[in-house]
């Protein structure tokens, strides 16, 4: 395990690695900044922005769709931010994570920026601009990932401390099934991803950890980190084997930044397994 890049985040999500380019992206949301960073660079490229970006995707033209705090835009570094669609939430939520499916949709979820409502929604928003509404009353929305066949659609709300389990079906989700349940502890079940074997595997929020987790919910793996506050994660490197995991460094204490001199950073974890390819904005697979 080591540090992959150098700027310390401090809410630090959305990890997506770029094969073509082998290059990671990611977000600070509170520093309101996107980061791109080769792996035969030794600094990120930073981009910086007014509103706060959460989620990222690829859309079919290997631009990127981003979920900003009030709505999903398409974007590239040589182009203009082109809003896609502006969300009509109550005024205290915003966007939090998010990913595009096998469907070809940009998938995302919605909570309250001070975590105390059950205000969030989970959203779809297809190539047509046709946004979907799947579900409310959610604390805060984490977790997008689908096994390897597209069966099943993995969300966490992780004020909840629950990862769910949907079964994909022709006109959406099916009923929810808990899959991963952390409540009565205080681990948080944060951003995750899919490996090549269908495990998914999870960033937990004050866990110090990564977990991976067999297809039926069981543990098969726990990653110690030397950071309290891993927030997600994604498969990259030259085989595809290397777990990129965001960290963050918000509500530390001074003595927990001399104890966690990583948090915020993005660790990089050498793994026996490999990820799934991404999909795109507006190309069902």
């Amino acid at each position: 395990m080591r540090a992959f890049s150098m700027p310390q985040n401090i809410l630090g999500e959305g990890p997506l690695w770029d094969a073509e380019s082998q290059a990671l992206w990611w977000v600070d949301i509170h520093g309101k900044t996107i980061f791109r960073q080769a792996c035969n660079q030794s600094q990120a490229e930073s981009h910086s922005f007014e509103k706060r970006p959460t989620a990222l995707g690829f859309s079919n033209d290997k631009q990127l769709i981003i979920a900003f705090e009030d709505g999903i835009f398409h974007w590239s570094p040589s182009t203009q931010r082109t809003p896609l669609k502006m969300l009509n939430e109550r005024a205290s939520n915003r966007t939090n994570d998010g990913k595009v499916g096998p469907d070809g949709q940009f998938w995302f979820g919605t909570m309250d920026d001070e975590e105390q409502l059950d205000s969030g929604a989970l959203y779809s928003l297809s190539a047509s601009g046709q946004l979907t509404q799947h579900q409310a009353h959610i604390g805060i929305s984490n977790t997008f990932a689908w096994s390897p066949d597209g069966q099943w659609f993995y969300f966490a709300d992780s004020k909840a401390q629950r990862i769910y389990q949907y079964p994909v079906t022709s006109s959406g989700l099916g009923t929810a099934e808990i899959f991963v349940d952390l409540q009565g502890t205080s681990i948080y079940p944060d951003g995750s991803c899919i490996d090549s074997e269908g495990c998914l595997w999870n960033a937990q929020w004050d866990g110090h950890r990564v977990v991976r987790y067999a297809p039926d919910g069981s543990i098969l793996q726990i990653v110690s980190l030397p950071v309290q506050r891993p927030t997600s994660c994604c498969f990259g490197g030259p085989e595809g084997s290397h777990l990129f995991v965001t960290t963050a460094s918000v509500g530390l204490t001074e003595s927990d930044m001399t104890a966690q001199p990583l948090a915020g950073k993005v660790l990089v974890i050498e793994t026996n397994t490999t990820g799934t390819a991404n999909h795109y904005w507006g190309q069902p697979t």
